[in-house]
């Protein structure tokens, strides 16, 4: 195709360059192109955008964007650290409105301090927003201590599987705990799909592995008091490692528990957050 340009066009692109102008590109916005209401909440982002981008897998710091480079944006952080960061490595920071969340939205929330993390809301009630990070752990925030995650928007394959029933009552999606090489020791996994034995799974560090329905349990905390004698599966120092065990005290708010942790019997007390039951078959 051939385009002519004018003098006067030539003249005012020139006038452009020479006053700074930057890249600005099209954020957050969907694959199809399609949605009314993503079309109408557009933004473009360019330089002096406030935006939470990826410091490094699934955390998030604040910043400003100051420059393009070569992967996109030149994200200047508010400690003074500097990253060029992809397009679905930033977001911008505007809290997400009422209607726009509910219980299975992915977010990026607050933990604690000045990070943010991927996450995903599990529970609402009034203005209390409960989300399970990807570790396994979970806290509840506010809507200004959350941030859309619209990557979530333009994802097939796995994404679009998010809710399919695998077997019994997992489903693609769900956050598990899953074994590994024992019985005993557990990890956080997510339910990706099925697979000949029964469940894929995909664990915290990104490992994969088909297991029977009985090598996993879902990743989530009992809400009644458990007795003395009940087997529970305990999240030590709240890592991603689980450990089996069995309840032997019931006090105050949490359990005394015993359980083994790589072939040392310890007993310590635990946080109900920090307990699942064990009801593995």
């Amino acid at each position: 195709m051939n385009v002519k340009y004018s003098l006067l066009g030539v003249v005012a692109i020139l006038a452009l360059l020479g006053a700074g102008c930057t890249q600005s590109i099209s954020l957050n916005n969907n694959a199809n192109g399609n949605s009314q209401k993503q079309i109408d909440t557009q933004k473009t982002l360019g330089v002096g955008s406030k935006v939470f981008a990826e410091w490094k897998d699934k955390t998030w710091y604040h910043g400003t964007v100051n420059n393009t480079c070569e992967q996109g944006f030149n994200i200047l952080f508010d400690d003074g650290n500097q990253k060029c960061v992809s397009q679905d490595q930033v977001f911008f920071d505007k809290s997400p409105n009422v209607e726009d969340v509910k219980v299975g939205t992915k977010v990026i929330a607050k933990w604690t301090g000045i990070a943010y993390y991927d996450a995903e809301v599990i529970k609402i009630i009034g203005d209390k927003y409960t989300v399970r990070y990807y570790d396994g752990m979970e806290r509840d925030v506010t809507l200004s201590e959350m941030v859309l995650d619209t990557r979530t928007q333009v994802r097939g394959g796995e994404e679009a599987e998010k809710g399919k029933v695998v077997v019994g009552d997992f489903k693609v999606g769900d956050k598990v705990v899953a074994e590994w090489v024992s019985a005993d020791a557990l990890y956080s996994a997510e339910i990706i799909g099925n697979c000949e034995k029964g469940v894929n799974v995909r664990y915290y560090d990104e490992k994969e592995k088909c297991l029977a329905e009985n090598q996993l349990l879902a990743d989530v905390a009992p809400t009644t008091r458990q007795e003395v004698g009940t087997k529970v599966l305990v999240r030590d120092s709240n890592t991603n490692n689980f450990f089996a065990g069995e309840i032997t005290k019931v006090g105050g708010e949490g359990y005394e528990i015993k359980y083994n942790a790589y072939g040392k019997e310890e007993t310590k007390d635990f946080e109900p957050e920090n307990v699942r039951v064990d009801n593995r078959k």
